[in-house]
């Protein structure tokens, strides 16, 4: 669903689903089993190094921790989730610092954290926040997506995700949502409009079961593409 440009969710930087969300200050990171796209029932990983353990996932409101410039700004997939339960950033580094030492206690083989269902990087202490984190905590994996690509006055953010992904190669793979060819270090994810080198989510284009049974994403450099929701 795109909104139109006079839309009160985008000149306002919120949700569109106000009325239905269920903003939450508990728990954050919850189990992908609920989840449509990622788990569909299940929360075990799969495939790869990963396999048998478990991921979560967080949702933060989409738009007010987004950069205006995200490919998806007016027709996010948020614009249709109703009840999605989207977290309030009010104490989240708290709360999910609190949940991740019990996970870690939990699951001492390893987790996978799935990086935001809605939402993105709304700081740079909170990209900062995630670095203390896997210092932290050893056994987690990070994966997701970033718009945060420095066109929204965002470089801080932008260069704070990439000295991440430079320093944790084998544990946080956060791609840039935008069209460029993976190359080096860094990875990306493009809408459908790419030209260049790289693969469809397999997910969406029915060549696996879910997130679980794929983890391409954090498999290959190659540049994922993702057609319009």
């Amino acid at each position: 669903m795109k909104l139109k440009p006079n839309n009160p969710a985008l000149i306002e930087r919120r949700t569109v689903n106000i009325r239905f969300s269920n903003f939450s200050e508990g728990t954050p990171l919850k189990s992908v089993e609920h989840n449509g796209k990622v788990g569909k029932g299940k929360k075990i990983i799969r495939m790869s190094r990963w396999k048998g353990m478990p991921m979560f996932s967080l949702t933060l409101e989409e738009r007010q921790t987004c950069p205006s410039s995200c490919f998806h700004w007016d027709d996010c997939y948020g614009n249709t989730m109703f009840y999605a339960n989207r977290q309030s950033v009010k104490d989240i580094t708290l709360r999910i610092f609190n949940q991740l030492v019990e996970l870690e206690k939990k699951y001492p083989k390893g987790f996978v954290i799935r990086l935001h269902i809605l939402g993105d990087f709304f700081s740079y202490e909170y990209v900062k926040f995630w670095e203390e984190c896997l210092e932290t905590f050893p056994m987690l994996t990070v994966f997701g997506y970033s718009a945060r690509i420095g066109k929204d006055n965002d470089e801080d953010i932008f260069e704070a995700l990439k000295d991440l992904r430079y320093k944790y190669l084998d544990r946080w793979f956060v791609r840039f949502s935008t069209n460029k060819t993976g190359r080096g270090k860094l990875i990306y994810a493009a809408d459908e409009n790419f030209k260049g080198k790289g693969f469809g989510c397999p997910e969406m284009t029915g060549m696996t079961e879910s997130c679980l049974t794929c983890m391409a994403c954090l498999t290959t450099k190659k540049t994922v593409i993702f057609p319009t929701h």
